[in-house]
């Protein structure tokens, strides 16, 4: 896309693809989830924190990164992904706190805020749920497949 993406623009990409193909991709985000905790699917549920209630280190989101990209056999980012979510790479006028997060609640709409001060990419990133690394992946499938999964 070029220009400032927006976060309609994003939810729009994300529920296309996950229309397409949304219980398939969250099998996998499941399956890969599970093998790289250690954990049996039965304890991946979408609204599980990936970092809080199922313990994910650092070390091993980087391997739940890379198994998802081969597995869906996409690049992720999800630093850029989210970056593109909270606005950093928008125009100056939609980038403050508030603006970040009205888009972080569009994008993800069960990630709750009560400061969006403490708001950041990583602070995102540890309130990912299965859920939301679903519809992150699913971004990034339709920024390399815009009609189809």
């Amino acid at each position: 896309m070029n220009g400032p993406v927006t976060a309609q623009d994003m939810t729009f990409a994300i529920d296309r693809v996950l229309r397409q193909n949304g219980p398939g991709l969250e099998r996998i985000v499941r399956e890969v989830v599970a093998a790289s905790l250690g954990l049996s699917e039965e304890e991946v549920v979408s609204s599980a924190l990936l970092t809080e209630n199922l313990g994910a280190t650092s070390i091993e989101w980087l391997d739940i990164v890379f198994r998802l990209e081969v597995a869906c056999d996409v690049r992720l980012s999800l630093i850029k992904f989210v970056d593109t979510v909270c606005g950093y790479r928008a125009t100056d006028h939609d980038s403050s706190p508030d603006s970040a997060l009205m888009r972080v609640t569009t994008v993800f709409p069960e990630m709750t805020w009560d400061d969006s001060s403490q708001m950041s990419p990583a602070a995102i990133i540890e309130r990912m749920t299965i859920r939301d690394l679903v519809r992150a992946v699913a971004w990034h499938i339709a920024q390399v497949a815009p009609t189809a999964f």
